[in-house]
């Protein structure tokens, strides 16, 4: 007769052992806490004339927010404070700590009779009747709040409007009737189908416009939102500065897709100042990027702190010591003074010292490139070494061909991906200079030097577009090639 224990087979044999032995202990360690985002939250309230009754008011600031005394943030105002707050806060914190969103200032708004407050006048609802009073409820939000927030909590620009169902629905006519004030929005399934699509009529219209600003709106649908057809005509209408999306969030219901769709929402409407488009940019790249959001930001956006920071090492390391000292400034003021402050304005100085490197990886680039003409001499497989000091000769193999009446180029070495040559430039002495893009930071221009032209290849690797100056205490050989010409097979 088989016991209950047999039946369970090897699994229930490990239960069993599990229970037999000593659990070890789970003991609370003194002092110590659990770490968080350090974003600090708060409740205020606000009275309101416009709509004649307080309000509260649900708020949580970035974890820069005490370590700067000027700066002024992105402010989120989400409808529905009372009932969306920590779920929006759970949002926000890791796409601010991911650098995907700018650090903003978030603000919960309650709500007291939404369908009320939330109805734009061109919609009649059986249970709104003639009460509805969106466009107060804007002018709240315009005169009042905006105001209030900007001298209080520093905020600032873009200004977001969120809102979920019928708040998604306010939302929408908000940015249609004043995109002056409120031209992003994330709209998280807005009914848009009621009075014939008076929403989107009123959204083309307000497309049409000539003298307006550039708005965002981000949809986010699962039961509601918008007809194929009317997203079509809504996007022929926009200009190129406007930025709509529309998603479907899969396997949600109206009451459970919040989270998803404001993470994916704020995601696509910050999609152009997010750090992930900054992996592949070198330093000089990034400020260019950054410094030309501000106008459709309509303020200075400042990069994540870690992107912040990475930005000031580059510069360092690519020798432009008054960039560097410019973006050490913008860290400061807007991230509060780093440990080693000290150190970083001694290493700008010195570098600064130095004078500008006079040349950049996108100049170069732009160069023209070396003719087949030119590269005759050089055309064929090129195999070799490379060394640096007295280290180990890695293999080599470099290869140039005629394709489509353009000279192309590979760059092979013993471990590592085939580099594909993106620089190609014969000097007027006939030697031969090339290389491609540095994979890694800092983000040079890999450039292998011909020392002299004629017989074998000879020379230096070298970073161009930039003076590469080592971190203090550190040096590094130049690096050497050599190659001859392989024999043909």
């Amino acid at each position: 007769m088989k016991t209950a224990l047999a039946h369970l087979g090897l699994a229930g044999i490990a239960l069993a052992s599990s229970l037999g032995a000593q659990a070890p202990e789970l003991t609370p360690v003194s002092g110590a806490h659990v770490p968080t985002a350090e974003w600090a939250s708060e409740v205020r309230s606000i009275r309101s004339d416009a709509l004649d009754e307080e309000l509260r008011l649900f708020v949580a600031r970035p974890p820069s927010f005490e370590r700067s005394s000027a700066r002024r943030y992105p402010v989120l105002y989400l409808l529905d404070g009372q009932y969306y707050f920590p779920e929006l806060q759970s949002v926000v914190a890791p796409l601010v700590a991911s650098g995907q969103i700018p650090e903003l200032v978030l603000i919960g708004i309650e709500s007291r009779d939404r369908r009320v407050d939330f109805t734009p006048p061109g919609i009649y609802l059986d249970d709104v009747g003639d009460a509805a009073r969106a466009d107060r409820y804007l002018d709240f939000l315009e005169h009042e709040l905006a105001p209030a927030a900007e001298a209080t909590l520093r905020a600032g620009w873009p200004r977001v409007l969120l809102g979920h169902s019928h708040g998604g629905m306010l939302a929408l006519h908000a940015v249609a009737a004043r995109p002056a004030a409120f031209p992003w929005v994330v709209a998280v399934d807005g009914p848009t189908h009621h009075e014939q699509g008076y929403l989107g009529s009123e959204l083309l219209r307000a497309l049409a416009a000539t003298e307006r600003p550039a708005v965002r709106v981000a949809s986010q649908e699962v039961v509601f939102g918008w007809s194929d057809e009317r997203w079509a005509e809504l996007t022929r209408a926009a200009r190129p500065d406007d930025r709509l999306t529309r998603e479907r969030v899969r396997d949600e219901t109206h009451e459970s897709m919040l989270f998803p769709a404001a993470y994916r929402g704020l995601q696509l409407l910050f999609a152009d100042s997010s750090a992930r488009r900054a992996r592949e940019l070198g330093p000089l790249e990034i400020d260019a990027l950054y410094r030309g959001l501000a106008t459709d930001y309509g303020a200075e956006v400042v990069p994540p702190e870690p992107l912040l920071r990475q930005v000031v090492e580059d510069f360092l390391l690519e020798g432009r010591g008054a960039q560097a000292g410019a973006w050490l400034a913008r860290y400061v003021a807007a991230y509060g003074a780093p440990t080693d402050l000290v150190e970083l304005e001694a290493r700008v100085k010195d570098v600064t010292a130095l004078g500008d490197p006079g040349e950049t990886v996108a100049g170069l680039l732009a160069e023209p490139r070396a003719t087949p003409e030119a590269m005759r001499a050089h055309l064929g497989t090129w195999t070799g070494s490379t060394w640096r000091g007295s280290g180990r000769r890695e293999p080599l193999r470099v290869r140039f061909w005629v394709e489509d009446g353009r000279v192309r180029g590979e760059v092979a070495h013993e471990q590592g991906p085939v580099m594909e040559v993106e620089y190609l430039h014969v000097r007027t002495d006939g030697g031969l200079e090339f290389g491609f893009k540095n994979g890694m930071r800092p983000r040079g221009l890999i450039t292998y030097m011909e020392a002299s032209a004629g017989g074998d290849l000879e020379g230096a690797i070298e970073f161009r577009g930039m003076r590469f100056v080592p971190p203090p205490g550190e040096s590094f050989p130049t690096p050497r090639f050599e190659l001859a010409r392989a024999p043909e097979k």
